[in-house]
C-alpha cells in the first residue's frame, strides 16, 4: 500500500470547499462534498487552471479558467467540455477526523 498524507482537519475544510494542498511537486485540491471528501490534481486538463476555489455545485467543479465542468462524484469525468478528458483524482481517508490524500 502506499503512502498516506494527512493534509487537513476535516472540520477545516466545510461542506461546499475546496484547500489546495502541496505534496511535493504535485499540487493537489481536496473537495468536501457534504457526504465525503475527494482529492484530484489541481489543474484543469484543458489548460492547466487552477481548479481551486472553482465554484463546486451537487460535487461538480467548474474551472474558473474556462467553464469547463467535472463530477468529482464520478471519478474527475468531464461534463461540460471534451467527454474523454478527467482529472486526475487521489485516494481520500478520513481517519479520527482528519484528511488524508494517498498522491
Amino acid at each position: 500500500m502506499r503512502r498516506e498524507v494527512r493534509v487537513a482537519a476535516a472540520a477545516e475544510i466545510p461542506p461546499g470547499a475546496s484547500k489546495r494542498i502541496s505534496l511535493g511537486a504535485t499540487e493537489v485540491v481536496v473537495f468536501n462534498l457534504g457526504d465525503r471528501f475527494v482529492a484530484c490534481r489541481n489543474e484543469c486538463p484543458h489548460r492547466l487552471e487552477s481548479l481551486a476555489g472553482g465554484p463546486l455545485q451537487a460535487g461538480v467543479v467548474t474551472c474558473p479558467g474556462h467553464g469547463w465542468r467535472f463530477d468529482l462524484g464520478q471519478n474527475g469525468a468531464c461534463v461540460e467540455g471534451e467527454s474523454d478528458v478527467k482529472l486526475r483524482m487521489f485516494p481520500v481517508r478520513v481517519v479520527d477526523g482528519e484528511v488524508h490524500v494517498q498522491p
